[in-house]
């Protein structure tokens, strides 16, 4: 009698998981046990930048680029897919055969690197600074040239293309733009205004990052699962083609992590608004805030992203445009509008460069990093 227990086609995650139980048949009531669930609840966080550590390890840190962490909400209803797609609220899944799978897929939106040019450049060919972290090395890019990969957000192994992630992305990365514009008019004077709309933002620029989905694909290769031939009309028990786990092939593990990402997004600010926010600018383009491959860091000492999130000296940043940079904390800012001296500014930078693995942007070039 094989020593098992099961999931009941759960609607967190989908899975069949294991864990020691009798289990008399293939066709039997079943216990839910969910990995996913009980993975929130422990909050597997993220990994620490800065060549440290994974935040799954001991040793606490300073520099955080933020992933993944415990949500606040409960998760929609929704129906597992055998390729790892989900539909959410029993919704029929749309598909599109008329976007082109392997495009360059932005990680950074151009619309948020354009907030990194130099007004005096604008015109230019390429009018960002570059700079190569293994390389060590400036150059000039177009915002084509930054932060993409071929077929990043595509579905694997399904005629799906791009249709579903870049609707998740639209209405973001379309507006972005003409709020960063209206903020610089009028000096960051009202940015509270459109509070709600940045840390939305924000969590979108988490979600999509190299460093989610990576960490969301290095956790589905940790799981096995059982093959449901079968589930009964009331969902509660099902009919399972064997009673060995295996690993889960890569094609489903590729489309959780996407979808999983588009999850994330959908919650909103969720947990950025328990921080108190505050914001700070500069004047010049040449002291300026600059954004690397994962722009939204953490500065803290805990050894996890969810005691960090919660600790009171915890610092989250993220930089609008290399004029404003927002910060976030537990604790209350007595200023919630202010110019950055140039000594926190070559501290901000600092930082940035100490986190980036890839690449750092820039309105010029800079000599202090």
């Amino acid at each position: 009698m094989a020593q098992t227990s099961f999931c009941d086609v759960c609607e967190l995650c989908g899975l069949i998981t294991v864990k020691q139980a009798s289990v008399p048949s293939q066709t039997s009531k079943l216990p839910h046990v969910c990995a996913t669930r009980r993975s929130r609840r422990s909050g597997n966080v993220a990994s620490i930048r800065g060549g440290v550590q994974d935040f799954l390890g001991e040793t606490p840190s300073s520099n955080v680029a933020v992933s993944q962490v415990a949500p606040t909400s409960r998760a929609p209803r929704r129906t597992l897919l055998a390729d790892g797609r989900m539909t959410a609220n029993n919704q029929r899944v749309v598909t599109s055969r008329t976007k082109k799978t392997k495009r360059r897929d932005h990680y950074l939106p151009q619309g948020y690197l354009r907030g990194f040019i130099d007004p005096t450049r604008k015109k230019c060919h390429r009018p960002l600074w570059h700079f190569d972290i293994p390389q060590n090395t400036w150059s000039e890019r177009s915002t084509v040239e930054v932060g993409w990969r071929k077929g990043f957000y595509d579905y694997a192994g399904a005629e799906i293309g791009l249709g579903t992630a870049d609707n998740t992305f639209s209405e973001l990365e379309r507006n972005y733009p003409l709020v960063r514009a209206e903020l610089i008019s009028n000096n960051f004077a009202k940015w509270t205004n459109h509070r709600e709309f940045l840390l939305r933002y924000m969590q979108m620029m988490r979600a999509r990052s190299l460093l989610f989905l990576d960490q969301k694909e290095a956790e589905g290769k940790t799981l096995q699962a059982l093959v449901v031939e079968q589930v009964s009309p009331d969902r509660r028990s099902i009919k399972v083609r064997s009673l060995t786990p295996s690993p889960l092939p890569p094609t489903f593990i590729r489309n959780r992590a996407i979808t999983q990402m588009r999850e994330e997004i959908a919650k909103g600010a969720a947990w950025l608004n328990e921080f108190n926010w505050a914001l700070r600018y500069c004047d010049s383009p040449t002291d300026p805030f600059v954004a690397t491959e994962i722009p939204f860091v953490l500065q803290g000492t805990c050894a996890s992203l969810e005691e960090a999130i919660r600790h009171q000296d915890t610092l989250l940043f993220f930089p609008l445009c290399w004029q404003a940079c927002l910060i976030g904390s537990r604790q209350i800012f007595h200023i919630e509008t202010d110019r950055f001296a140039p000594e926190d500014m070559r501290k901000v930078r600092r930082r940035y460069r100490e986190n980036a693995k890839l690449f750092l942007v820039s309105p010029q070039k800079l000599d202090d990093l």
